[in-house]
């Protein structure tokens, strides 16, 4: 959606209720958030090339918006959550035994990290350490992950992994950092390597 000059939405919004044109811009500034990031990095962004990215003057920035690291926060957990949810269903489409679902719902998170570069590289290389605020959410995005796999491997919830905060912690950590050496090394192992190892950490939980 292109802007008309002075800052003004098109004619193609200003017929939708003010609440939902709010949102709609929300969304899109944070699509937009994404792309930026991923072309140079969240240190490297600016509130005005997302602006024009998402084709919005940087007044609706700001009605969106506290700061940079807000927007931030809001679209790494929609790509988390979104990359979790999908996941999930991926999981669910495969019938079989722990190792195969796991196996399944693996295979796909590595094949969008490799997909994905920069999505993956904004992730896993770039969100630590930025605030004390991101460090938090990203903590929560990495327990969301480790329940996938815990239910995946143990959907019970009878074994070890299910009331061990540490070890959950720990296991996601080991995938974690499989995928993070894999993209700093160029993802030089193959898609089948990266899985096969992925899987066996998977295994801590199996108690």
């Amino acid at each position: 959606m292109a802007l008309v000059g002075g800052g003004h939405e098109n004619e193609s919004l200003r017929s939708v209720p003010i609440a939902e044109r709010a949102a709609l811009r929300r969304a899109r500034l944070i699509a937009a958030a994404l792309e930026v990031y991923g072309d140079v990095g969240f240190r490297n962004a600016t509130v005005r090339a997302i602006c024009r990215r998402a084709q919005l003057t940087e007044r609706y920035f700001y009605e969106s918006f506290s700061s940079s690291e807000e927007l931030l926060l809001e679209a790494a957990h929609a790509l988390a959550f979104d990359t979790l949810a999908w996941m999930k269903r991926r999981r669910d489409r495969v019938g079989g035994d722990r190792d195969g679902k796991t196996e399944y719902m693996l295979r796909g998170y590595f094949r969008q990290q490799f997909e994905q570069r920069a999505h993956a590289r904004l992730f896993t290389l770039e969100f630590r350490g930025i605030s004390a605020a991101a460090d938090a959410e990203f903590d929560r995005i990495l327990d969301s992950f480790a329940e996938l796999i815990v239910e995946t491997r143990d959907p019970e919830l009878t074994g070890p992994a299910a009331g061990d905060r540490l070890l959950r912690r720990g296991l996601v950590a080991g995938v974690l950092q499989v995928t993070t050496a894999w993209i700093e090394g160029g993802y030089e192992e193959s898609l089948d390597d990266v899985v096969t190892t992925a899987v066996r950490l998977c295994r801590v939980a199996d108690g």
